[in-house]
């Protein structure tokens, strides 16, 4: 009976022994679990910032490629505008001359019409275009 008791003691104290150890693994348990919940809430709101700011980032981008894509419509009306008026101002110019160029050959024609003695003095006379 003794030898019962003597194991019985030993029994209950390393039963006590193991429920101590499972108490304690249980404890470090709940506070990891704890710290892991902090450490994903902390994720959590970490991640929210960076997206905010990413989506803020990208907005910012839509704004300045809409500025861009403006600015190069703007910058291509520019040059058809440019480049009509410059055509208009050449056709202008080319017709002008066209005109003078014919005008210049009709006043030559009529200058070469008048003769001009070479044994009397120079005769002076004036030649009026309209």
């Amino acid at each position: 009976m003794e030898k019962l008791s003597t194991e019985h003691k030993e029994n209950k104290l390393h039963l006590d022994q193991i429920t101590h150890s499972l108490n304690s693994v249980s404890s470090n348990i709940l506070q990891v679990k704890t710290e892991v919940e902090s450490v994903r809430s902390q994720v959590d709101s970490t991640t929210a910032q960076i997206l905010g700011s990413v989506e803020s980032r990208m907005n910012n981008v839509d704004k300045i490629s809409t500025k861009v894509d403006s600015g190069i419509s703007h910058i291509d009306t520019a040059i058809q505008d440019s480049q009509r008026a410059v055509n208009t101002t050449l056709t202008g110019l080319a017709a002008k001359l066209d005109s003078h160029t014919v005008h210049s050959k009709e006043s030559l024609t009529d200058l070469q019409a008048v003769s001009v003695p070479m044994d009397r003095p120079a005769v002076v006379f004036t030649h009026f275009v309209s």
